[in-house]
């Protein structure tokens, strides 16, 4: 077959974008007169408690921030000081920490309950996490790629939703399954695939 063999309609299959989420941050940019992190910081993050996470680009080098690797030759080579993400960073620049990503995981197992109130209609968490497109979605499936939340089926007994990522060095998961109220984020400084510590938790 050649080249046009696989060719596929709008609708048919998923194909995952980076540029969706920079053009977000841009439109909350332009919507609200603040800078992208500081509006997610603002009516997100601090309000579900999570004071020691930001969106630096360019990560200081000092022991607040753990240092990413790759391997390169066999060997476990430090990322550069001066690998920085491109863009506005809207695509991946999260900088957290365990306790952090704790609180994240729990804010979405508790289907998004803060502590006095409910931050937004649980309606629009369910729409997140299903997937809408997909000649697959339309015929009944569930697996694939709901709204920025994916659907992971590591393990037979638990289907998992949430969202991973990986730049230069470092990649990671947070995971959650509502029905058995189960929660977990992955967090490694390497490039390796961590599905299997999802596997084994």
């Amino acid at each position: 077959f050649n080249l046009t063999d696989l060719m596929c309609g709008p609708g048919t299959m998923p194909g995952y974008n980076n540029t969706n989420y920079t053009v977000l941050g841009y439109v909350i940019e332009k919507l609200t007169g603040k800078e992208w992190p500081e509006y997610i910081k603002e009516n997100v993050l601090l309000r579900i408690g999570m004071d020691n996470t930001d969106f630096r680009l360019r990560l200081p080098q000092t022991d607040e921030y753990v240092k990413g690797y790759v391997t390169q030759g066999g060997m476990q080579i430090p990322v550069p000081s001066s690998f920085t993400l491109n863009s506005n960073g809207a695509h991946g620049s999260m900088n957290s920490c365990a306790d952090d990503m704790a609180k994240l995981t729990r804010f979405f197992l508790n289907d998004w309950h803060l502590d006095t109130a409910q931050w937004l209609p649980e309606s629009y968490l369910l729409d997140m996490e299903t997937v809408h497109t997909t000649v697959a979605a339309e015929n009944g499936l569930k697996n694939g790629y709901g709204l920025g939340n994916h659907i992971e089926t590591w393990h037979p007994k638990s289907t998992f939703h949430g969202h991973g990522g990986s730049i230069q060095g470092f990649i990671g998961h947070m995971l959650y399954d509502r029905k058995r109220a189960f929660e977990m984020a992955i967090a490694k400084n390497g490039e390796y695939n961590d599905a299997h510590i999802g596997m084994l938790i």
